[in-house]
């Protein structure tokens, strides 16, 4: 009876975070200012708690829950920092998400070790030790196919950079405050190139292998064979959806082009991105335990 009250008590935790997504939208639909602005300090806190009650009711503990929390948090400060007016703030609030993102992307897998593939046509992920590629390769066509993914990878990281550099560059900022919108772009290519290459890295390693085995331990999967390729796409989707919602704050800091709704439009893609970045690195972590 006591864990059905506690498993009662922590579904009503992780729900309360649509009270301030439902006033905070209804808010900004409506023009209603005071609703906007108690709700939006309420966002990412509960949001934060949620995935932690998610993850910790799954027996997940460690460094991944802590940077998934924390990120959420420096969320909270950011969308606090920029409710005030004026240059300073605004850097302020940048910097605390950018914080929030370097989390993020410390949650996920690295993108430049790359995998030699355990099946045909499957390339992406990290390279084992020279000893493992030996036992798991056993040619040379499937070194190559690993040299292609990383030709591959880097191209796409290049793209998302010149992407982002291209965009951020066609705001009217000037001096530092070019250099912070930049490189705040910059991380967001990062982001989603991490992101993307992490799903294509679950995908080789998920696959019936004895790459997929820890060594040692016989009929024990790592953390990455446990990955999920569609958790990770859902990641990278955020970030994108993420970085729309940026470029319409953007348009509202420096232009002064109006965009009917623009606050809800900032708001509903802002909230969706922390959701799916967050519940799907929480989903990861979750994994990795074996839980699902």
């Amino acid at each position: 009876m006591e864990t059905v009250g506690k498993n009662r008590l922590r579904a009503v935790l992780m729900n309360l975070v649509w009270i301030p997504v439902a006033a905070n939208l209804a808010g900004h639909w409506t023009g209603c200012h005071p609703l906007t602005v108690a709700s939006k300090p309420l966002l990412m806190p509960l949001l934060a708690l949620t995935a932690y009650l998610l993850m910790t009711g799954c027996g997940v503990r460690g460094a991944g829950r802590t940077k998934i929390v924390a990120a959420l948090l420096f969320g909270a400060l950011g969308d606090i920092l920029l409710m005030f007016s004026g240059t300073w703030w605004f850097l302020a609030g940048m910097l605390s998400f950018l914080a929030g993102h370097v989390l993020y992307y410390l949650t996920l897998p690295s993108p430049f070790r790359f995998t030699v593939p355990s099946g045909p046509g499957v390339f992406a992920g990290t390279v084992p030790p020279s000893g493992e590629v030996a036992s798991l390769a056993g040619d040379g066509d499937k070194c190559r196919r690993s040299q292609a993914g990383i030709v591959l990878s880097l191209l796409l990281l290049a793209c998302l950079l010149a992407c982002v550099v291209y965009v951020a560059g066609l705001f009217p900022a000037e001096g530092a405050m070019k250099v912070a919108v930049i490189v705040y772009a910059c991380a967001f290519a990062l982001l989603i190139h991490a992101s993307i290459v992490a799903a294509f890295t679950a995908r080789c390693t998920s696959m019936p292998a004895t790459a997929v085995d820890v060594p040692g331990v016989p009929g024990k999967a790592s953390p990455a064979a446990l990955s999920s390729p569609a958790l990770y796409l859902l990641t990278a989707a955020g970030f994108i959806v993420f970085a729309v919602s940026d470029a319409f704050v953007a348009v509202g800091a420096f232009t002064d082009l109006a965009i009917p709704r623009r606050g809800f439009i900032v708001m509903s893609t802002y909230i969706f991105a922390q959701m799916a970045v967050s519940l799907s690195l929480s989903l990861q972590e979750i994994k990795k335990t074996g839980k699902i």
